[in-house]
């Protein structure tokens, strides 16, 4: 998740500190985001599955 966590840090800054219209960059940023949530959530999943299956069995 890294890559994705930094890619989505450096295209926001980039955004936010050179304004200009724009097309793909906006929608790529997005995109990596919803990844990054996607992945997010399911390493959450998996956390929680790790934790009954193995800690508090």
């Amino acid at each position: 998740m890294v890559p994705i966590l930094g890619f989505g840090l450096a295209s926001g800054v980039i955004m936010v500190r050179r304004p200009a219209p724009r097309r793909v960059l906006p929608l790529l940023h997005g995109l990596n985001n919803l990844v990054a949530i996607c992945l997010a959530g399911y390493q959450a999943y998996s956390g929680w599955r790790v934790l009954t299956d193995f800690v508090w069995l």
